[in-house]
């Protein structure tokens, strides 16, 4: 079971999963057909007008930075050499868009213009270059930079890269004197920097050297979109290993990281592990459910599963932070704080920096202080208003539907979808009040978005449970008798059941159904431009027009027509492949992050952790939903959506205090529900007795869960020992390139010469002793 979902192996003597092996990175890919064209783009393909101003002039840099790293020269720009993998498409809005102020009437197209002008001026004075596409609605540029300039900042930007374990593996700055630590391959070589780092270098270039403001540009409508390309080898290895229902047990996420990022890893490695752990509330859920249906539903044996699930989620939330370290120890993330940038959305006045002196954008913590109290009293208000609308709902259902079974399941199903728009509309105005918020790195944003949307629906998603278990058989809501029919436990039960099916359904046609039509769609509009360049689609309109022609003759045409189709797209050139590549990834969806899909899962631990008690398969029917997620979401991300952007993390951050909330939630919960909704326990205990069994229950719980989470640490020894050891080689290495190689070699003779000396004085001694010896004798 260890593993099932990419999670991990679970061991519960120590709570530490064995130490995932990392894949071997030369994967074979497939072979090329003999006469295919290389999928590679030369710079001999590019037109000389699109590589700017600098990109002659690389030939001296190159020079400089090869002599200093002691290697041969990389090749001219222009003759052939291949460009670098990686890279991204900034695209500017093509459509005609007029506006009028004061009476005068602005074309904002012009304005524009101008601003592409200047950016694309920018970008290549810096020596990058810049591939043309124009589609119907956009001017899409693919931007990337020659070798030497990418290693070069690279080491500028101080970019954390994986060491080789021959040199004692970790994460070092890059250093082009050090190339030897980071790879095997040769300084000319394209694959010195992954895709993802590539990336990275030349985000950092278009923003601190060629100084554009992207998020201004975003935010004014003057840049239309910005992504980084899809790697074609490395999403097809990807789509067959991973975003495949044929795969049932692992995830490979060391790959994940290195395209996508850590960012998005660490949601996939969150998702594994807590599918591996529902595995085993599944077992338990599902055999007490068996029990519950073939003996009596409320029965005095709840409590046994009130305690397990507590216990349950206590294990998984102290398993997670274990494997969350040794993953941040794999991926060299300890300390990915120092590595994070600002937003491209933040704004602030520019100011010199106390401590580094450099120039950063500066917000004063008093505006933000402000506008924090102004978004708490709107999510304050928000919140009474769903309250409000889960007593009016219950109300209503009362007063028309009570007794009758269908109605109340459509009242149920009713309200469990507006649970799920409530969230999703809250979520767009938690989105717009953080932004106002102006919150520097992508880390504090999405730990105050967090924090917004949890307490919103909290609220929303779980309110009405917790009515019907402690509420609405013991007081009169408006007036109106609200009873539960036919028992709570029974009623708390049904809604937990039909709301957690109606959240499986939606989120099924949201991942799997409208993803797929979407890719269906793009691919037509691609493969309909090329079959318009080739006469095709006429051909195949007169071919529906004609009555004369036999089945068998539609048949042959069809056929000549597809072959055509075929011949066409092997005799692209790699250009036209771009282009083709370009414009198809524009169409495609944009990745903006995790946050639903943790949003919607947090929501769903939440249902398992905190009323699984009175529906004992809602474990399993999370697992399931669980499965299909990660295979749907690996789909999307290899297929529908565009490359998202490589960014930072340690973890899952605010997330993980969230669900560790929810399961100190749960100890009191699920024991109060045995206590106070079961009608088990009316015959044992009178109801002061039940509150006191229920205090000292949960009392219990929380004292077992405290000694649990104390007794384990969160960085598990082996990885402390790790740590100490990885720290005394890295300081080694500095001393070995502080001083010089030649340096060192020299100090390294000198001792040991001195040794060889002292030996040899020791050797001459002795033998002068022994002489002396037998002449005395």
């Amino acid at each position: 079971m260890a593993g099932w979902f990419g999670g991990g192996q679970i061991h519960f003597t120590h709570l530490l999963p064995k130490r995932p092996k990392r894949p071997n990175r030369a994967v074979r890919t497939r072979q090329k057909a003999p006469g295919e064209r290389s999928e590679r783009v030369r710079l001999a393909d590019l037109e000389d007008g699109e590589l700017g101003p600098a990109g002659k002039a690389n030939a001296a840099a190159n020079a400089a930075m090869a002599a200093a790293a002691g290697v041969a020269a990389l090749p001219a720009t222009g003759v052939g050499r291949e460009l670098p993998i990686g890279g991204l498409v900034m695209g500017f809005p093509n459509q005609e868009d007029v506006q009028t102020i004061l009476g005068i009437t602005v074309s904002i197209q012009e304005r524009n213009k101008e601003r592409e002008s200047e950016i694309k001026r920018s970008m290549q004075t810096c020596g990058m270059y810049l591939k043309a596409v124009r589609t119907p609605s956009d001017m899409l540029y693919q931007i990337t930079a020659p070798q030497e300039l990418l290693l070069e900042g690279a080491q500028t930007m101080k970019l954390n890269k994986a060491v080789l374990e021959s040199y004692g593996g970790g994460f070092e700055e890059f250093k082009i004197k050090q190339l030897h630590l980071f790879t095997t391959e040769d300084i000319t070589s394209p694959k010195v920097l992954t895709s993802a780092e590539t990336q990275r270098v030349l985000m950092w270039m278009i923003e601190k050297r060629a100084k554009v403001d992207i998020g201004k540009y975003l935010r004014n409508g003057c840049m239309s979109k910005l992504f980084p390309l899809h790697d074609s080898e490395t999403v097809e290895l990807l789509r067959n290993i991973w975003a495949t229902f044929k795969i049932y047990f692992s995830q490979p996420l060391d790959m994940v990281r290195d395209y996508f990022g850590p960012h998005v890893a660490f949601y996939y490695a969150w998702l594994g592990y807590y599918s591996t752990m529902l595995v085993i509330a599944s077992f338990f859920g599902s055999s007490f459910f068996y029990y519950q249906m073939t003996h009596e539903f409320d029965n005095k044996n709840l409590i046994y599963f009130a305690i397990f699930i507590p216990l349950w989620s206590t294990v998984f939330i102290k398993g997670w932070r274990r494997h969350e370290n040794v993953l941040k120890d794999e991926w060299g993330l300890w300390r990915f704080e120092e590595q994070e940038t600002s937003r491209p959305q933040f704004q602030g006045q520019v100011r010199q920096n106390p401590i580094s002196g450099l120039k950063e954008k500066h917000y004063a913590w008093w505006k933000r202080y402000i506008k924090y109290f102004i978004s708490g009293g709107i999510i304050f208000c928000l919140m009474g208003f769903a309250f409000v609308f889960m007593m009016a709902v219950f109300i209503l259902k009362d007063m028309i539907f009570q007794g009758n079974f269908w109605g109340n399941f459509v009242a149920t199903v009713i309200y469990a979808v507006l649970i799920i728009w409530f969230n999703q509309m809250f979520g767009g105005v938690a989105a717009f009040l953080n932004d106002w918020e102006n919150h520097r790195t992508d880390t504090d944003y999405e730990d105050m978005l967090i924090a917004k949307v949890f307490v919103f629906q909290f609220v929303n998603s779980y309110l009405s449970l917790f009515f019907i278990a402690f509420v609405k058989e013991h007081f009169d809501v408006a007036g109106v008798a609200t009873k539960c029919s036919p028992t709570c436990f029974e009623e708390l039960a049904f809604q937990l059941c039909t709301v957690m099916v109606t959240a499986v359904i939606f989120s099924f046609s949201r991942e799997m159904v409208i993803p797929y039509l979407k890719l269906k769609f793009n691919e037509h509009f691609v493969d309909s431009n090329l079959s318009k360049k080739l006469n095709i689609q006429q051909e195949l309109e007169m071919l529906e027009g004609d009555d004369e022609l036999t089945q068998e003759e539609i048949n042959e045409i069809l056929a000549e027509i597809h072959a055509r189709e075929e011949e066409a797209e092997r005799n692209l050139t790699p250009t036209q492949k771009l282009d083709r590549c370009v414009t198809r990834e524009s169409l495609m969806g944009v990745y903006s992050s995790n946050f639903d899909d943790f949003n919607e899962l947090a929501v769903q631990f939440g249902y398992v952790c905190l009323f699984a008690v009175a529906f004992p398969l809602a474990p399993l029917i999370s697992l399931l939903n669980n499965w299909i997620q990660i295979r749907s979401d690996a789909f999307k991300m290899c297929e529908v959506l565009q490359r998202p952007m490589y960014k930072m993390s340690g973890g899952v951050g605010t997330w993980g205090h969230v669900l560790d909330m929810i399961s100190i939630c749960g100890v009191l919960t699920n024991v109060a529900v045995v206590g106070f909704t079961s009608e088990s326990y009316n015959t044992v205990f009178s109801s002061a007795n039940k509150f006191w069994f229920v205090v000292a229950s949960e009392h219990a719980l929380a004292a077992v869960r405290f000694l649990f989470m104390m007794l384990f640490s969160d960085v598990p020894e082996e990885i402390k020992l790790r740590q100490m050891r990885m720290a005394t080689i890295k300081t080694d290495r500095e001393g070995f390139f502080e001083h010089g190689a030649i340096e060192f070699f020299h100090e390294l003779g000198r001792a040991k010469g001195e040794e060889r000396k002292r030996d040899a004085d020791r050797r001459t001694n002795e033998r002068l002793d022994r002489a002396l010896e037998s002449t005395e004798a």
